[in-house]
């Protein structure tokens, strides 16, 4: 503000308005609500319809935080606007999101707080057989899988066929 006048001195006074920031929280889970580290997380403009680690504002990856359990993420200091979450990358053995969450920030200090990150486990299938040193299929063998941390919990088992196949 600026006052001038003949018989008046100036007052020069600089008016500064403080950005409004806020943050985006939320969780990353699988199909039974249990939290999920290691997948992620990208913030995007409300505008942006391109989804990868370069075109995002900010990533960040899903955690065990103190307080807050495994699969948290937070994006801290975001500028008030709207912004899009989306998972970028997924954890290991899941298939990634394709769901894409909203948020506004518009009071200062607000924190927002996104719907839950949904993965589904990823499955496949294992088609084998078992034969003798001929190549001949052998039946009634019995075939295991374990897991793949210490190969003592079993998994799943199937019984060769008549032809050896599983």
């Amino acid at each position: 503000v600026t006052i001038n006048s003949s018989d008046m001195m100036t007052l020069t006074e600089n008016i500064v308005n403080p950005t409004i920031k806020g943050s985006i929280e939320g969780y990353k889970v699988d199909e039974e609500d249990n939290g999920l580290n290691g997948a992620v997380i990208g913030l995007f403009d409300a505008s942006e319809t391109n989804y990868t680690q370069s075109t995002a504002r900010a990533t960040v990856t899903s955690a065990n935080a103190e307080g807050k359990g495994d699969g948290y993420y937070r994006f801290d200091n975001v500028p008030y606007g709207n912004y899009k979450v989306v998972e970028l990358v997924s954890p290991d053995g899941y298939i990634k999101s394709d769901v894409v969450l909203t948020a506004t920030i518009s009071q200062n200090n607000q924190v927002y707080t996104l719907n839950d990150l949904v993965n589904t486990l990823g499955t496949g299938t294992i088609i084998g057989q078992k034969t003798d040193e001929h190549a001949t299929g052998l039946a009634g063998a019995t075939i295991g899988l374990y897991d793949s941390v210490d190969c003592t919990n079993l998994v799943d088992q199937d019984v060769s066929a008549d032809d050896g196949s599983f």
